[in-house]
């Protein structure tokens, strides 16, 4: 739950323009994608 309030008080932050946001380089994110494995939702 708190790292929800975390998310959303970045979005905040970002929205009253105190961080800028910009999009992260391909490679930095091909890089950092093999480090996590991909998690599956469970059906309800």
């Amino acid at each position: 739950m708190s790292c929800n309030y975390a998310y959303d008080a970045w979005k905040q932050m970002v929205n009253k323009g105190c961080y800028s946001l910009s999009p992260a380089p391909q490679a930095e994110i091909d890089v950092i994608s093999t480090i996590y494995n991909e998690v599956n939702q469970p059906k309800i």
